[in-house]
């Protein structure tokens, strides 16, 4: 019996296989897709999500190594429960193996720290260190760990250099062969992903496809903060509320979570569309969107009455207890901007973190951009007359007094470092 126009009409909108294994897809080009593919979905209260990414890792370089892949088969191998159970007592296995060998009483290296399931990070890096590791395909050959790409990490943290590097060296021998396949296991704030990028060269065109697998298995290429706010309002977060955290800074994390994520799978299509430069990228992202930004939300210039409108508190966002505010002073006066200038330091980059966050990052990443140096030239003057007028006109305390000379001090070493890379050019 033929259907009638209603089960035609209702079977015209279910989705096929395909689609449905495909949770959300970006094109860049003509010569890149992105798609996030359905896999196995790490249940409410589970803490296993770095064993997940990490299967889901072992999976993609297997069957994406195929002639002639399909997503459906991918998606279908991800999700197998039976697999990915075989997979992790594998793995915990061989970690309570080496407890029992560490006959160690502190945490990470008990038996039960192991049975927990959560992936901690000397886990996983005894696993990618061994010939263990290397049997099971995660080993440090096959899987790049990106740690840090939260948002907020890659934006206020030490510039990130090691995500720069892996991301690079992939690449790099990427565009150096006809077929290959580049693996990442992504850790952001809270979560672990997984992220496959396969090339593909044809009649002397390259093209690229980028594969991104989250046990949360939730849409997120191209959406928009309201978009994601959304996903992370409607997710349970079952094992964090039950362990004391407040649902407000669970959801802040996933949210940063979903933006680090989206920013670094973005930066992956543009370096291989477009030739942009990861190290310029990430380094302006991290040291003019994150650290000049903060001082001139802050601290901003002195003297000077152009001045564009400076906050006039300090709000520390705290993971366990209330966030900490800090009201600022006056700006106007030689007092007030001092002041400012160690609220804001102490809160967020002191000397010490600056001349290693900034000073050495620029360092150990030569060549700078223009951008950066430019930015920085400018900032690095700024700052010291700001510091040499203000102290001219008012006392200081020997604790004013200590910090001004040690800013000073980071200063000309800031100064020798864009010199030497303006010579260097």
């Amino acid at each position: 019996m033929e259907d009638d126009e209603d089960t035609k009409e209702r079977r015209r909108k279910e989705p096929t296989f395909e689609s449905s294994c495909i949770l959300s897809r970006q094109s860049f080009g003509s010569n890149l897709i992105i798609n996030q593919i359905a896999g196995l979905e790490q249940p409410p209260g589970n803490q296993s999500c770095g064993y997940y990414a990490l299967y889901f890792c072992t999976v993609l370089r297997k069957y994406l190594s195929l002639p002639n892949y399909s997503i459906e088969e991918v998606s279908k191998n991800l999700s197998d429960r039976g697999q990915f159970n075989a997979f992790i007592i594998q793995c915990t296995d061989y970690l309570q193996l080496i407890a029992r060998n560490k006959q160690s009483k502190c945490y990470p290296w008990t038996q039960e720290d192991v049975k927990k399931g959560i992936l901690e990070f000397a886990y996983l890096k005894e696993l990618q260190t061994s010939s263990f590791g290397e049997k099971m395909s995660v080993d440090s050959g096959v899987v790049s760990v990106l740690f840090g790409c939260g948002l907020s990490t890659l934006k206020t943290n030490h510039p990130p250099l090691t995500i720069i590097r892996e991301i690079e060296r992939n690449f790099n021998h990427m565009e150096s062969k006809t077929s290959s396949i580049s693996i990442f296991l992504v850790g952001a704030s809270i979560h672990y992903m997984a992220v496959a990028v396969k090339s593909i060269i044809d009649n002397g065109v390259m093209s690229y496809e980028i594969f991104y697998c989250d046990p949360q298995n939730k849409p997120i290429l191209g959406k928009a903060d309201d978009g994601l706010q959304d996903i992370v309002q409607k997710m349970e977060f079952r094992s964090w509320i039950n362990a004391g955290w407040k649902r407000e800074k669970i959801e802040r994390l996933c949210l940063d979570t979903f933006k680090g994520l989206q920013h670094i799978v973005q930066l992956m299509a543009l370096r291989l569309v477009e030739g942009c430069s990861v190290k310029d990228e990430l380094m302006e992202f991290n040291l003019i969107h994150g650290f000049l930004h903060s001082y001139y939300e802050y601290v901003g210039e002195w003297p000077n009455s152009k001045n564009r409108q400076l906050k006039d508190k300090i709000t520390v966002k705290r993971l366990f207890g209330k966030d900490m505010e800090f009201k600022l002073a006056d700006p106007s006066t030689p007092e007030g901007y001092l002041s400012r200038l160690h609220a804001w330091s102490s809160n967020f980059y002191p000397p010490a973190v600056i001349q290693s966050n900034v000073v050495g990052a620029l360092h150990k990443s030569r060549p700078m951009s223009k951008l950066i140096h430019s930015s920085f030239s400018k900032w690095e003057k700024m700052v010291r007359v700001g510091i040499k007028n203000a102290v001219d006109k008012c006392s200081l305390d020997p604790k004013m007094d200590k910090f001004c000379k040690r800013m000073i001090e980071m200063l000309d070493d800031l100064h020798n470092e864009l010199k030497d890379q303006l010579l260097g050019e």
